[in-house]
């Protein structure tokens, strides 16, 4: 689903079918570089949602052969997957106005 940005505000703009996927996909995992997520199991209801997840490059896995479907997404997982769906912009500042996010991080990017 391409990414839609509105014209006035340069905010990625979100259709519920956006959400539904990006929430389905927290939860599970398969084939990555012809060698399957060994947690993700077949026709459940995350498969799709992880596999498009997983294609689009908004969520990876655990490492490289687990995905961890049943594993609570935290809030640095979620901020990622929500910025990497909008196209990964640049942050408008340097400095993050959260205390809790350190620097260096793989999320801190996307908090910022």
């Amino acid at each position: 689903m391409p990414n839609q940005t509105d014209a006035a505000s340069s905010l990625c703009v979100f259709a519920p079918e956006h959400y539904q996927g990006m929430l389905e996909a927290v939860s599970t995992g398969f084939e990555r570089n012809g060698y399957p997520f060994v947690d993700v199991i077949p026709d459940r209801w995350y498969t799709d949602s992880i596999r498009w997840a997983w294609h689009e490059e908004i969520a990876g896995g655990a490492d490289a052969d687990h995905f961890a479907p049943e594993r609570p997404c935290t809030r640095a997982e979620a901020i990622t997957m929500l910025w990497r769906a909008c196209g990964q912009p640049e942050p408008q500042s340097s400095s993050s106005p959260f205390t809790d996010v350190p620097d260096r991080r793989y999320y801190t990017t996307a908090v910022s």
